[in-house]
């Protein structure tokens, strides 16, 4: 039996409330060492297992956790708000739901055609011919197509409906202060970036934070603090530890310019010169490399951000919201507008 749009809706709203109750933690990210006392779950001996206990045993499983039950919490509230939406102006032309949209989306689906579906699978190195991989091509373009239609019908009764959505963001507490920073500290958004001088996808970060600066000037703090994957990026450690070193004679954010513009300079004595090049008192710098003055620092950037289930680089948390990998500009500017939206500046 083929179910409706509104049946798939009511079905998958179930599934979530069903998955929220075996879903259950006591604790939000924001809890810290002032909030309730974490729920005991186990006692052996003469000690205790509590939630945080486990948490911090598994802090990345956790995180991720939090972030499928609050992805699907958006998912869904987005198909109910849509099923609301299409309700209403349904009812306002006097037809069914189903009627509305076979109108104004399903209707207006064009069939691809073969030239259409012949360079879809050029672009993709599809190997087939057409005869074989059209059909699916045809209806992948017809999926999206519909989407796109869709989407565009759903924000244009957004814009004749009022709706106020208010399921707030996943947020995690991230500390800030003490690590090198470029723009004012009451700036309405603050970037951590928990990133890898030898990472070549954090270089494409880096790329997208400066046009990020450009764009938005003192909208934005950018915060960086470090987090070296020495086992697949062997010279990450010392240009950690090189950057910090910069740092001590306030040059932190040319030495890190300087690492990303190139990341096969990494060796130690290719670093010594870096900063000779860049003004640095070479001497200095040299001791506070060699003795490895900073190598605290980097280890408790390190734990930080496993705690925070960071795994991999470049991980940054915009105003406390994860984002995990090298994001385009357009995802990490969304994420920036909502927030200045959310202080009034947009």
């Amino acid at each position: 039996m083929k179910l409706s749009w509104l049946q798939r809706l009511v079905f998958l709203a179930v599934g979530f409330v069903v998955g929220s109750v075996l879903f259950r933690s006591g604790r939000t990210p924001e809890s810290g060492p002032n909030s309730d006392p974490s729920p005991i779950l186990a006692l052996v001996g003469d000690s205790v297992i509590t939630e945080a206990d486990v948490e911090a045993a598994r802090p990345a499983d956790f995180l991720r956790a939090r972030q499928q039950l609050h992805d699907v919490t958006d998912q869904v509230l987005k198909a109910l708000i849509q099923e609301k939406l299409l309700r209403m102006e349904a009812e306002a032309r006097g037809v069914g739901p189903d009627e509305l949209l076979e109108t104004e989306v399903d209707s207006r689906v064009e069939e691809p055609s073969d030239e259409r579906i012949s360079a879809f699978i050029q672009e993709r190195g599809l190997q087939g011919s057409l005869d074989r991989l059209g059909p699916q091509v045809s209806a992948y373009l017809r999926n999206q197509s519909r989407q796109a239609l869709l989407e565009a019908f759903i924000t244009d009764l957004e814009s004749r409906y009022p709706v106020e959505r208010r399921l707030e963001p996943l947020r995690m507490n991230v500390a800030s202060e003490g690590s090198p920073s470029r723009g004012p500290r009451n700036a309405p958004v603050t970037i951590v970036e928990f990133s890898d001088f030898q990472c070549p996808y954090c270089l494409v970060f880096h790329n997208t934070l400066r046009q990020v600066e450009e764009t938005y000037g003192d909208e934005v703090r950018w915060v960086y603090r470090q987090f070296p994957l020495t086992s697949i990026h062997p010279r990450a450690y010392d240009a950690a530890l090189a950057s910090l070193c910069a740092e001590e004679q306030g040059r932190f954010w040319e030495m890190h310019d300087a690492m990303f513009a190139n990341q096969h300079a990494l060796e130690r004595d290719q670093l010594k010169s870096t900063a000779r090049e860049l003004g640095l008192d070479g001497d200095e710098f040299d001791k506070c490399l060699d003795l490895d003055e900073y190598a605290e620092e980097v280890q408790a950037d390190l734990e930080a951000g496993q705690a925070l289930g960071v795994q991999g680089t470049p991980a940054s948390f915009i105003n406390g919201r994860f984002v995990n990998g090298a994001k385009p500009l357009e995802e990490v500017t969304a994420i920036i507008d909502e927030e200045l939206a959310r202080e009034g500046r947009r």
